[in-house]
Parts: structure tokens; sequence; C-alpha cells
């Protein structure tokens, strides 16, 4: 006579309707019972939820067990990012360490972006129309330009909304609200200024077609760290080195001391936002 425990059990799944005769080991899961119209009248039939004692599921190889691995970024200085020729940097681009040092306000830190691909909108009467989509649907969001040394170079760099948005503290839109005549550099926008991040970075598409090349602007990918605020600014280097197409129109501000409280309100630009448009 054979043990019971020497058979093979099947596995719920694999029975079959041609298969009569099977040998099952399972637990009852749920069980309802049918007695007819009363509920102590005969028992009609059984309704049960089965499920296998145990659970035979394939197994890999020890060899096919991997585990992902984030690729290395290599940090380098901006001395050594700004000599680089553009075409040499890897597509997951390299790391610095960097003091935002000034902000450049030779161009808008906003741009209006439709809302449906996402473009920059041109002005149409006391709105924005994206001649794209033909839509007039738009939100405002950062391209934030600014200068960053880490004592061996000077270099421009952006970056856009949800980056830029890290490094501020606050959404465009908020800090549109703030500007004004007197304050067209908002508090909130100039407070930026020491504060020092790990930047993963690439180099901006106007560099690719740069004839000395070497990059024009780094953008900023990704935030690696913040170091916080710094107690005084990277020593200027006594070789700058920066992109060809650094504007020269620029507000410098330098750090007097570590305080908030510092009077950026005595900042100004020729480009404020158009206040008709701010809501």
């Amino acid at each position: 006579m054979t043990s019971l425990r020497s058979m093979d059990y099947t596995l719920l799944p694999d029975l079959t309707t041609y298969k009569k005769h099977a040998i099952i080991q399972v637990h009852v899961s749920r069980k309802w019972s049918f007695h007819g119209a009363t509920e102590n009248g005969p028992l009609q039939h059984i309704d049960m939820v089965l499920s296998d004692c145990k659970l035979h599921l394939p197994t890999q190889p020890e060899h096919a067990l991997q585990t992902f691995q984030p690729p290395t970024i290599e940090h380098k200085t901006l001395e050594q990012l700004l000599t680089m020729n553009p075409y040499d940097y890897p597509d997951t681009g390299y790391e610095c360490t960097v003091t935002v040092t000034e902000i450049d306000t030779s161009n808008t830190w906003w741009y209006p972006s439709c809302t449906k691909c996402g473009r920059k909108t041109t002005p149409h009467n006391t709105t924005y129309y994206c001649d794209l989509c033909k839509w007039d649907g738009y939100k405002f969001k950062y391209k934030l330009k600014f200068r960053a040394s880490d004592a061996t170079a000077i270099a421009q760099m952006f970056c856009f909304d949800n980056i830029a948005r890290y490094i501020v503290g606050k959404s465009c839109k908020v800090i549109l609200r703030s500007t004004n005549a007197a304050t067209p550099i908002p508090p909130d926008l100039a407070q930026i200024v020491s504060l020092k991040f790990t930047f993963r970075v690439i180099p901006d598409d106007s560099s690719f077609d740069n004839q000395d090349q070497v990059p024009i602007a780094l953008r900023i990918i990704s935030i690696t760290a913040a170091h916080g605020r710094q107690h005084a600014l990277p020593l200027k280097p006594t070789n700058i080195i920066e992109g060809t197409s650094t504007p020269q129109n620029k507000l410098q501000l330098q750090l007097i001391e570590n305080s908030p409280s510092n009077p950026f309100q005595n900042l100004s630009t020729s480009t404020p936002p158009p206040k008709q448009v701010i809501i």
C-alpha cells in the first residue's frame, strides 16, 4: 500500500476536467453551506474556496539574480567642465559642487508656458497665446539663470521649473506676485545667492555649435545635494574661464553678511515682468 506521504500532490491550477483522479492538499479559506428555503433544512450543497497548502513557485538560478546598480557619476571642477568638448560629456552628465554668486538679469527668469505642449507662449493682448496649439491656456514657469563658482572657474548655469522651484523654495507664480517696479528681483529669488549645491550638469544646446568647442552654459538636470548657505562666496579665480555668451549686463550680489535681511529691495533690472498678466 502506498503511503499518502509519498504521493505527489496536484496543485489546484493543474487540475483539469480530464484528470478524474487527483490528490490535492489544500486549506479551506472560506465555506458556504446551502440548506434550501430554511436554515434548518437539509444540506443541499457546500461552496468552498480552496488554496494549496504549499505553493511551488519556479525559482531563478542564483546567477540570474542581479541587483540594479545606478551609474556612478564622476565629479569634476568647473574649470574641467568648461574646458571640455561638449561632445565628450556623457548623457548622464557630470557632478559639480558650486556656490551661487550672481543672478543673471539680462533675461527674464520666468516664461509663460503653454498648458498643452509646455512651450513658451507669446504675448497676445492682455494674455499669452500658443501659436502651435492655437491655445491661450498658460502657466508661469521658471527658466532661472545664474552664475556659480567653485573657486576654479565661474560658470553660467540655468535650470527649468522643477529644479528652480527646489532651489528657490517657492513656485514661480508665487514669486511673480511679489514683483513690482521697486523690487523687480524679489527677495525670495535674490536670497539664493551664497547657497551651495552639488548639481548634475550637461552643456546647453547652443554649446554644440560653439566654434570654440567648449560649453557656453551648463544646464542643471538634477540636484544631488544641498549644502546650505555659505558664510562667504568662493574667491574669484585668477584665470576666469566662462562661457563665451556670458552676458555683461548682470546683477552681481556680493554677500556682505550671512543674513537673509540684506537690503535686496535695492536691486534693479531692466526687464520686469508685465504686471497686467500677473494673477
